[in-house]
C-alpha cells in the first residue's frame, strides 16, 4: 500500500493494481453511512413483520429499527468498511462504482482497510504497510 499524501489530504492506495484516491471522511459522509444503516435496519424489520402488516406495525418497525442503529460495530462489518471506503473515494472518483470498490477489498487486506477507515475519520494513524513521505529533518534550536 502506497500512501502519496496524510493527514487531511487524500491518500492514494494501490489495491491489486488499482490505484484509487481516498479523502477524509465527512460529517456528511458519516450521516449518509448512518442513514444507510438505518435503511438497512428497517428493511430487516419490515421483512421480519411481513406484507400483510398493518400500518401500526410498520411504524413500530421504523421505531424499533432507529433504536436498534450501533454505528461503531457497523463501521467494522464488511459491508460497513466497503461502504465506508467509497464514501471516501467518491469525490475524488465519482466514476468508481461501490462494487467494484468492494471487488478490491480482499479478506488479506481487510484488516489495513478498517485501519485505513480509522485514519480517514481520524480517529488513528496510517495504518501499517502505507508509505509516507518522510519526516522534515528538524532544524536548528530557536532562541
Amino acid at each position: 500500500m502506497d500512501a502519496m499524501q496524510i493527514g487531511g489530504s487524500p491518500l492514494s492506495i494501490d489495491l491489486g493494481g488499482c490505484v484509487v484516491q481516498f479523502s477524509p471522511l465527512t460529517l456528511g459522509d458519516i450521516a449518509d453511512f448512518e442513514a444507510y444503516i438505518l435503511s438497512q435496519k428497517i428493511m430487516q424489520y419490515r421483512g421480519a413483520i411481513g406484507d400483510n402488516a398493518t400500518s401500526r406495525d410498520r411504524l413500530l418497525a421504523v421505531d424499533m429499527a432507529s433504536r436498534d442503529i450501533d454505528v461503531p460495530t457497523a463501521m467494522g462489518s464488511m459491508a460497513g468498511v466497503r461502504k465506508l471506503l467509497w464514501y471516501s473515494a467518491r469525490r475524488l472518483q465519482p466514476e468508481l462504482a461501490e462494487e467494484t470498490l468492494g471487488n478490491l477489498i480482499t479478506m488479506a487486506n481487510m484488516g489495513m482497510m478498517q485501519k485505513l477507515i480509522d485514519m480517514l475519520a481520524g480517529k488513528s494513524e496510517e495504518p501499517e504497510g502505507a508509505d509516507s513521505p518522510p519526516a522534515p529533518a528538524p532544524g536548528p534550536p530557536s532562541s
